[in-house]
């Protein structure tokens, strides 16, 4: 599997602090290398959506099984990650 990171997904990892940046760095490659003891649910109501939680982030991703690809559509704090879904 590979992962693609939207540039609105980008932008919000860079504004991250380092520790962060780096947390969700790893959680992302453990994700690619199919972790299964990571915090994930599908979001409801949203086709192929889930969200991958560390700590107060959310990780709000799309998952493209015919190219095998993790798409990062938003990477925020809990309190903005479900708005503009």
């Amino acid at each position: 599997m590979i992962i693609t990171v939207s540039k609105r997904a980008g932008k919000q990892i860079s504004k991250l602090p380092d520790n962060i940046q780096q947390q969700i760095q790893e959680i992302l490659e453990k994700l690619m290398k199919g972790d299964r003891n990571l915090d994930i649910e599908k979001i409801k109501g949203a086709e192929n959506l889930y969200r991958l939680r560390k700590g107060s982030y959310r990780i709000i991703y799309r998952i493209f099984k015919e190219c095998k690809e993790f798409y990062v559509v938003e990477v925020t704090i809990k309190s903005k990650s479900y708005r503009h879904l």
